[in-house]
């Protein structure tokens, strides 16, 4: 339990809501502390109980309300609790989502009549579950269900009956947890399960739609578009606890690894909880790079105060400063990962390979080795989007679809050039959308 925590007002899908409370109230853990009816977005908690501290302004205009503990456990349950989920009807259900925030998980939000998604709940034709884990430190399944499938199972059935037509509800999970699959399989028959190979990106949304669903996702858009609505396992648990307890989303499980820690660690945290307060104490050293989300397509966080928040879900430290190695050219590299036959490790796919956060070469121009484009699942041509983004030739950036890139980041990482490929080509994502936004208005 933190003594302080930082909750800001935005978190997950949504926009930021005005606060609720002022400086010097008293506020107990799962109390609302900023909502607004009129915008599409949800609630949000205090996390702990205590004493409102200071409202400050966060970074992209947000504001957090900081809240210093008083010691005392508990927490307060919101209204629209159902112990038995058969006996809810889909309002009592979709307010207990909202209530509680678990409608701002999920990359879209989840559709509720109080306006928490792009899509509205009649339009909704299937509920995906993204229980696939290919990135390196992910949060695990067998963690999540550790006291087994019956709470998710109950989550599910919220999900879904909070719809008032009937949807179909798909998991899509790791091949490799044949215990979970089995115990599903034995549970409920209106839930289909898809066992899937974890092979990056196989867990992005746009290319799990299209390999359990064979939808296409239309251009520039989001897998709401075409009717999905996609949650992970700990969002399903927390809609369980919403429903049958009232209880709001006020702490997350958080996978925390990397090169950079003293070791590999499943922790239960607070949301409002700084960075600095979880990882300090856990890392090798100094030179270290912070990571939320996958390591791939992640965020890098330099400012180590940032609360965790309701998506946070995995955190890898990577140690970095290691730009040169005492005469690198005599060693084979079995433990390099490299997409050419480079190293040693080609011959060895079952090696553990090392890891960091460093460039490992110099930046050169682009040898059109066309390595981002056999790679990329989207089907770009990632050098030559690059191109015309540091160019200034959006319009040509956008003829060449840009705007299906998925921001996976393989091209940046199989780039013999160190290009950051992935960088640019957001930027040109963003000055798309920014452009669209002003001829909107």
């Amino acid at each position: 339990m933190p003594s302080e925590v930082t909750v800001t007002l935005r978190q997950g899908f949504g926009e930021t809501v005005p606060p609720v409370v002022d400086i010097g109230d008293r506020v107990s853990a799962g109390q609302i502390i900023g909502i607004d009816d009129n915008s599409c977005s949800s609630p949000v908690h205090a996390t702990i109980s205590g004493v409102v501290a200071e409202i400050r302004s966060m970074s992209q205009g947000a504001k957090a309300v900081v809240i210093r503990s008083d010691g005392s456990g508990g927490w307060v349950s919101q209204e629209a609790a159902r112990k038995n989920v058969e006996n809810c009807d889909p309002d009592e259900i979709g307010k207990a989502l909202y209530l509680s925030g678990v409608a701002s998980l999920g990359s879209s939000g989840f559709p509720t009549r109080y306006n928490t998604s792009r899509i509205q709940p009649e339009d909704v034709e299937s509920l995906l579950i993204n229980a696939v884990k290919s990135e390196p430190f992910a949060l695990k399944n067998e963690i999540l269900l550790s006291e087994g499938t019956e709470r998710f199972t109950k989550g599910l059935c919220a999900l879904r009956r909070s719809f008032s037509s009937q949807v179909e509800v798909h998991v899509a999970i790791d091949d490799r947890d044949k215990q979970i699959i089995r115990k599903l399989e034995e549970s409920e028959k209106w839930i289909h399960i898809h066992p899937l190979k974890s092979k990056y990106p196989q867990d992005h949304d746009v290319i799990l739609t299209e390999t359990v669903l064979g939808k296409n996702i239309p251009y520039g858009g989001s897998v709401s578009d075409v009717g999905v609505v996609i949650m992970d396992v700990q969002a399903v648990l927390h809609a369980y606890e919403a429903v049958t307890e009232g209880k709001p989303v006020m702490d997350r499980i958080i996978a925390l690894g990397g090169t950079g820690a003293r070791e590999n660690l499943y922790l239960k945290v607070r949301v409002g909880t700084p960075l600095e307060n979880i990882i300090a104490s856990r890392m090798k050293g100094t030179d270290n790079r912070c990571i939320i989300g996958g390591i791939m397509a992640g965020n890098v966080c330099d400012d180590l105060s940032i609360p965790v928040d309701r998506t946070t879900s995995s955190i890898a430290i990577l140690e970095t400063g290691k730009s040169q190695e005492f005469l690198s050219f005599l060693r084979a590299g079995s433990d390099r990962d490299s997409f050419t036959n480079s190293f040693l490790s080609s011959f060895l796919p079952k090696a553990l390979k090392g890891m960091d956060a460093d460039i490992n070469g110099e930046h050169r121009p682009c040898v059109y080795c066309n390595y981002c484009e056999s790679v990329c699942p989207a089907g770009l041509m990632p050098y030559l989007l690059d191109k015309f983004v540091t160019h200034d030739m959006i319009e040509e950036a956008e003829r060449h679809g840009i705007m299906k890139c998925i921001d996976c980041g393989l091209c940046t990482y199989v780039c013999p050039s160190k290009i950051l490929l992935m960088t640019h080509i957001r930027e040109g994502k963003n000055l798309i959308r920014e452009e669209i936004i002003s001829n909107q208005m």
